[in-house]
């Protein structure tokens, strides 16, 4: 619940009606009988299916990917208290169970254990080994190791735009990936001035870097463990005000859209939990939309229960034009817009879009453990499903007006369904790509270098750690 964006919409039309001359005849008054379009039924079967295999080119694709060089910005380096080792992990002792597994005790969670009849192994002492890193030495002759304590150069892991400006969050934190110490910088790409806006560093934040969070008109907004979002105004020496609180549930995340802020909730059960799995278990998602500018507050049911990919995918489905019925037949989905119904034949499909032109969906097969992708792209006027296996260029996919971005595994390729196409983008220094906050309704991404930090007696452990290099949206 934890892991930010300002919407740039430069869409401006001058239209003068006022311009058209009078003819001075009075036209009769509007027709106000409205006639209800038909609701057109469509079975993906009825189509004509064509199979294109999968090509991928290394050829740059022309898209209007907006590209932001953050290598060579300097966010300083900082030692994190939790690198501390009288921080580090609290370990105060371990608990060898009758089968020899051993649990870490941790000195903010003994209550746990009080039940625990087992061996206990308590820590004597904690030294640091030649290449810096922190040996833990324990009652039993055992020891463990952690990364070296030193300063750590910062490395930003979610950001916003907000017109000309971008709010970066950067960490220096390796154990605990920015929970305890780091720091927001705010970048004019126009005079490519970077400014630090707040700092933390301690074991108790108001917040998580990696938390949702969003920036409208110079403030952070967040949302905390009783369900309120607060605001940080960067312009009023980051005062802090509680803005709102939802009436129920429990907040999963949040993004925003011009002045509203999205909030996708989650209603609690009847033991009053969230139920945090693949099925939902009939927990339903809730959107709260609240506009910073007016305080007003409205709702929408989603069509969606909750499970993993929304919760990854930060999604909102509040702005989609479909939703997704089950057949009572054969429980298959069927896609419903305001003006068709489409039976696609498959359970549990995963719509990418749906219009008077196009559905675009996607049907996974397992097979021996072995998960197939098979994306539908359905031309309504031609009659045709084309058909490409996308297994490895895609885990997301968003539409682009007809084609279609993808994100797998660190890499990013715009498909073109109708050739089979997938054009690989190209990463600064071939990095890794990671998702930040939703912005114009797409993902936008950090470009990383892996720079994992090895410890221990011989290096044989590894602290995952990676260093941002680029920062990329879709400017549409």
């Amino acid at each position: 619940m934890k892991r930010l964006v300002c919407l740039l919409m430069a869409a401006a039309m001058l239209t003068s009606c006022s311009s058209k001359k009078s003819s001075g005849v009075s036209e009769p008054p509007p027709d106000d009988t409205a006639v209800e379009s038909p609701i057109i039924e469509y079975n993906a079967s009825d189509f004509k299916e064509v199979e294109m295999p999968l090509q991928i080119d290394d050829k740059a694709p022309e898209l209007p990917i907006h590209r932001l060089d953050i290598s060579k910005l300097d966010f300083g380096k900082k030692l994190s208290p939790c690198n501390d080792p009288a921080n580090n992990h609290r370990v105060i002792g371990m608990e060898v169970d009758a089968n020899g597994t051993t649990s870490y005790i941790y000195s903010d969670s003994d209550e746990s254990y009080g039940d625990y009849t087992g061996e206990r192994v308590t820590m004597t002492s904690i030294d640091t080994i030649d290449n810096g890193s922190i040996r833990y030495n324990y009652s039993d002759g055992s020891v463990s190791y952690g990364p070296p304590n030193v300063p750590m150069e910062g490395t930003v892991v979610n950001y916003h735009i907000d017109g000309d400006c971008i709010y970066m969050v950067v960490i220096y934190d390796v154990l605990c990936y920015g929970a305890h110490c780091f720091s927001i910088f705010r970048y004019e790409e126009s005079t490519q001035k970077l400014d630090e806006l707040y700092s933390y560093s301690g074991m108790e934040p108001l917040f998580s870097a990696n938390a949702a969070t969003t920036i409208i008109g110079g403030k952070l907004y967040y949302f905390s463990d009783d369900n309120s979002i607060y605001s940080m105004d960067f312009k009023n020496n980051n005062k802090i005000e509680k803005v709102y609180t939802i009436p129920e549930g429990s907040i999963l995340w949040m993004n925003h859209k011009e002045n509203t802020i999205v909030l996708g909730t989650l209603l609690l059960n009847e033991n009053g939990e969230t139920q945090i799995n693949s099925s939902g278990d009939g927990n339903k998602l809730i959107y709260y939309y609240y506009n910073v500018k007016t305080g007003e507050v409205t709702t929408k049911d989603s069509e969606q229960t909750f499970n993993y990919d929304i919760w990854a995918g930060f999604q909102d489905d509040s702005s989609q034009n479909w939703s997704v019925e089950k057949s009572p037949q054969d429980n298959t989905d069927i896609i419903v817009t305001n003006n068709m119904r489409f039976n696609t034949g498959f359970k549990n499909v995963e719509v990418i879009n749906a219009d008077d032109k196009q559905v675009t969906f996607i049907e996974s097969t397992t097979y021996s453990s072995t998960s197939v992708r098979r994306l539908h792209s359905f031309d309504l006027n031609k009659n045709e499903d084309t058909m490409t296996n996308v297994t490895i260029i895609g885990d997301q996919f968003y539409n682009l007006e007809g084609n279609l971005l993808s994100y797998s595994s660190g890499h990013l390729f715009y498909f073109v369904p109708k050739l089979g196409v997938a054009f690989r983008i190209p990463l600064k220094n071939a990095g890794q790509v990671v998702q930040s906050e939703p912005y114009n309704g797409l993902p936008s991404f950090i470009v990383n270098e892996n720079r994992d930090i090895k410890y221990g007696e011989n290096n044989e452990f590894v602290q995952s750690w990676d260093k941002s290099v680029e920062l990329m949206w879709i400017d549409k």
